[in-house]
């Protein structure tokens, strides 16, 4: 591993600028704060003021602040793709006739939950010393299923150095969507001591060992560990994940 001072580390919170067509649309399937709030009236323009405010005060306090700009929706090739024809307008006023919840979809704004946004292996922990970043393929949930692409293409716009950091591809195939292997690289990594320039013990959240899930669950599994298996295979991140206590925890049904 490179040894690199620990005082050119530094840790950055990026936050997600909430996009003009954020809505209520209810369309994330065991989170209750998603279900309780369809279809109530959403305020945009407030939600924007509110995530710039919070970011406002978390420069204030010192921590490294970045902004991530929404992504562009409504994603209105989705509506294509499953056959709805015409333009724009009609493309709209037919999937809302026809399929309400894609058309919302569509229009989701869930990219500024940044959180769910990607995996990523600090340089400090990393075999090759750089940071190695691997988009989400939050293939458990349709609305934020067309993501994973954008997201990779943002995240290489804002680290381009090649000597800094690496970007994967999200571990997104047929084969695993098959085999209900989702969701999200993006589980909670918590490190022990960002302060050391040494890796320190960190943990992961895991859903559940099984490749596949009951859809009766009321909250579905999220993280797979063979997702986290798949991405830990990597070599450069082998070092990172090596240094992870992964425990399996299956959410309350």
């Amino acid at each position: 591993m490179n040894a690199t001072p620990a005082a050119e580390f530094r840790e950055y919170n990026f936050d997600g600028l909430v996009g003009p067509t954020h809505h209520y649309g209810g369309l994330s399937h065991g989170n209750p704060a998603s279900i309780q709030n369809r279809s109530l009236i959403s305020n945009p323009r407030l939600a924007v003021r509110q995530g710039l405010a919070k970011m406002r005060g978390l420069f204030e306090l010192g921590v490294g602040q970045a902004l991530i700009p929404p992504l562009h929706r409504p994603q209105l090739e989705i509506l294509r793709r499953v056959g709805f024809t015409g333009d724009d307008q009609q493309l709209i006023e037919r999937a809302w006739r026809d399929a309400p919840e894609l058309l919302s979809a569509s229009f989701s704004a869930s990219g500024m939950w940044t959180a769910n946004a990607a995996t990523v292996a600090p340089s400090c922990d990393t075999a090759d010393g750089r940071a190695h970043l691997t988009p989400a393929n939050l293939i458990a949930n349709l609305h934020r299923a067309f993501e994973a692409k954008e997201t990779a293409k943002f995240l290489q716009t804002l680290f381009p150095n090649p000597e800094l950091f690496v970007h994967h591809p999200p571990v997104f195939t047929c084969l695993f969507t098959v085999a209900n292997i989702f969701d999200i690289l993006d589980r909670p990594i918590f490190r022990k001591d960002r302060r050391s320039k040494q890796p320190k013990q960190s943990l992961v959240c895991i859903n559940s060992t099984q490749t596949n899930s009951s859809l009766s669950n009321r909250i579905p599994n999220r993280s797979k560990r063979a997702l986290f298996t798949t991405m830990s295979s990597r070599p450069p991140i082998t070092n990172f994940c090596c240094t992870i206590r992964k425990l399996s925890l299956r959410q309350s049904p």
